[in-house]
């Protein structure tokens, strides 16, 4: 057969397999692709003021930045540490449950700032670039800096993990980090809130995420593993008894920075957990309500008409009283003291965490 008619049948045949390959190596990639998103994928780090400054921060001292859980969240970790996978998984799950229990909020915000470093130098170095970014808070921070422990600014929004400092018993770092983000979601979309009610919705969170509790803010004693499944058996027996009176605010604040004990944890978890579970549309207006107080009480405004915002104040029982019960109806208290009594109704909706427990 002359080469010229050969041409003609084979060309269209070599064309036809090129681009069924060209089209197999494509849907392959996408494949892999939708694989990697679904399995913890880099995100592009948009532009933003959090973002310029840590980046040029991180140039200089060995570090990287990266956007997680959809921009929301700016994680600063050494540059050469690797498998990064589950922490970008436990973070977009933990702003996934946040978006659910919340809901989203209108436009786009300012993303907050995770630091994550790995030693006492490096985690200094971040605390004296924070420091100087906002001089209000210096003092506190170089004081951090010289005992490092986990914290979150509240303004900007802004927190710190310092897994390196001490000894760790019966501690799981990816429910820290859930909680954290937690914590840091919490300030940013609803500012300043009771520490019991703050430190309980974070614990709703970790335990909707990681399927446990592992995150004890404030706890230096023995942790038993009763407590990782968080405390409706020990709520419904300091509850069952018909003698026990209708809980009132003043029970659930006994929850402090300063003070833990296991009774203020159960039942500011149990508040929380009742929250989410049967209060759903009333929780954000609770919380909404509660930051807008707390703006108009901690300011302290001066003879010459300047005005400062004191970090250190706290809602009164009062005041959180009324916003409850504006929101979820006077009889609030005595269906929650009914839910402690009957632990099936602190149980999460929530169905299988989406990120499985690590041990330690």
């Amino acid at each position: 057969m002359p080469r010229r008619i050969l041409a003609m049948f084979v060309r269209p045949i070599l064309r036809l397999v090129c681009l069924t390959l060209t089209s197999f190596v494509a849907a392959t990639a996408a494949h892999a692709q939708t694989h990697k998103q679904q399995d913890g994928a880099i995100e592009t780090l948009a532009d933003s003021a959090p973002a310029r400054a840590w980046s040029s921060w991180a140039a200089e001292h060995g570090a990287r930045v990266e956007s997680l859980g959809g921009g929301r969240i700016l994680f600063v970790a050494p540059a050469q540490r690797t498998g990064l996978d589950e922490t970008r998984r436990a973070v977009a799950a933990t702003v996934a449950r946040f978006d659910e229990v919340l809901g989203k909020s209108d436009g786009a915000a300012t993303p907050v700032v995770l630091l994550d470093l790995d030693d006492r130098a490096g985690f200094g170095a971040a605390m004296d670039e924070l420091a100087n970014q906002n001089p209000y808070a210096a003092p506190w921070l170089r004081s951090i800096a010289a005992a490092p422990r986990d914290f979150v600014l509240e303004e900007p929004v802004v927190g710190a993990l310092a897994f390196f400092a001490g000894e760790k018993e019966e501690w799981d770092p990816v429910n820290e980090l859930v909680h954290r983000c937690a914590h840091l979601l919490l300030v940013q979309r609803f500012g300043h809130q009771p520490h019991w009610l703050r430190v309980g919705l974070c614990w709703t969170i970790e335990q909707d995420v990681r399927g446990t509790i592992y995150c004890f803010p404030g706890r230096n004693d023995f942790v038993s593993i009763a407590d990782h499944d968080g405390w409706s058996s020990e709520l419904t027996a300091l509850y069952k008894p018909k003698s026990v009176r209708t809980l009132s605010i003043a029970d659930l604040a006994t929850l402090s920075r300063e003070h833990y004990d296991s009774t203020s944890a159960a039942r500011a978890w149990g508040a929380a957990r009742f929250l989410v579970e049967h209060e759903h549309d009333a929780l954000p207006k609770i919380l909404g309500d509660l930051r807008d107080a707390w703006i108009d009480g901690s300011r302290e405004t001066h003879a010459d008409g300047t005005w400062v915002q004191k970090p250190d104040f706290e809602l009164d029982a009062t005041v959180q009283t009324r916003v409850f019960e504006k929101h979820a109806g006077a009889d609030v208290w005595k269906r929650l003291t009914d839910a402690f009594r009957d632990a099936r109704r602190l149980r999460s909706t929530k169905g299988k965490p989406p990120v499985e427990p690590t041990r330690h």
